[in-house]
């Protein structure tokens, strides 16, 4: 499965299509909605976009994203370079590409006598599901005594590693947070605490301490084709053998042998500013299926009648033959 990426902004709606397109659309195939019927329009249209969303496993409103990849393969003597596939495509400009990932910051909570348990995650808002997950924050967790408490920072109002630490420092309660200095970033505590790494998942820090990372440099040795995302990743000056030892070049290079490739944070807007017409056409479709869907028995699972027969099935599999030509043509078929 490809990475999930992170939307940094959610802009535009998940919906595919408006109100006014799908009264239209229906009103052209003979369909005059009730009263009642308008009244739920806007759900079943953000419904049937969700529906297209996850068949296609792909968003296709323009949105901006942070995405971390590891570049694979790499036979440079035969004009191979090592690639990586960005999640979201089409992808319409490329704001920055940063590699050298370190650690920039340890987060400790220092208090083993009171606290059993500490722990460090990001908090975040969306659902993955849907390409929509968002970090916001940093949120700090103690158990102590069976009574858990958590502290919630938000990278908004502390904008720079410093801002951060100092926020974390002012805790109590045992945390402590060092800014670490780095040779690739000497003045790392003012890079913002929004591209921190490392904590997705809750991370001990009882003792030692957890560390969070930093992509630090900006990297220059590839390319992205833009209609299929696809990240090529070329040697530190046309190097044969890749871009060796990380962050003063490109990644952890490689030869395509033992070395490998390090991380690269691609921060990109991927998508449409206008829907594509015929995907617009099959939300429409997948809304009207709905609609039938409602006016049906809900219990009854077929019918047979003479030479004819009907088998209940789930909108998305029932569509027309055109409607899933259309969706064969956007679905993302990355395994």
């Amino acid at each position: 499965m490809p990475a999930v990426p992170i939307p940094i902004t959610n802009s535009d709606p998940v919906d595919l299509i408006t109100g006014a397109y799908a009264t239209n659309v229906l009103l052209a195939g003979g369909v005059t909605l009730t009263t009642a019927q308008a009244a739920i329009l806007g759900n079943l249209i953000t419904a049937a976009s969700r529906e297209v969303i996850r068949y296609c496993s792909r968003k296709f409103g323009a949105q901006t994203y942070s995405e971390i990849v590891t570049p694979e393969g790499s036979r440079q003597d035969r004009g191979e370079p090592a690639t990586a596939k960005l999640s979201a495509f089409p992808v319409q400009s490329v704001t920055s590409v940063m590699t050298g990932r370190s650690s920039v910051m340890t987060v400790t909570n220092r208090d083993s006598t009171t606290n059993q348990i500490a722990s460090v995650v990001f908090s975040m808002t969306g659902d993955v599901e849907y390409l929509d997950l968002t970090y916001t924050g940093l949120s700090l967790s103690r158990t102590a005594s069976g009574a858990t408490c958590t502290d919630t920072l938000t990278f908004a109002s502390h904008v720079t590693l410093d801002a951060l630490a100092t926020a974390i420092n002012a805790l109590g309660n045992g945390w402590s947070a060092t800014v670490n200095a780095t040779g690739a970033a000497p003045n790392i505590g003012l890079f913002p605490s929004a591209s921190l790494v490392g904590v997705r998942e809750p991370k001990n820090a009882l003792g030692t301490g957890v560390c969070l990372g930093l992509f630090t440099t900006p990297a220059s040795s590839y390319d992205i084709d833009r209609s299929t995302g696809i990240m090529r990743c070329y040697g530190w000056s046309g190097n044969a053998f890749g871009d060796p030892f990380g962050a003063p070049w490109d990644g952890l290079g490689g030869d395509g042998g033992s070395w490998g490739w390090g991380q690269y944070q691609v921060t990109y807007t991927a998508g449409w500013a206008t829907v594509p017409e015929n995907l617009q056409q099959v939300c429409a479709e997948v809304v009207k299926g709905i609609y039938a869907r409602l006016d049906g028995d809900p219990s009854l699972k077929g019918e047979t009648a003479d030479k004819y027969s009907w088998t209940a099935k789930d909108v998305m599999t029932n569509l027309p033959e055109w409607a899933t030509s259309v969706l064969g043509f956007y679905k993302d078929w990355s395994v």
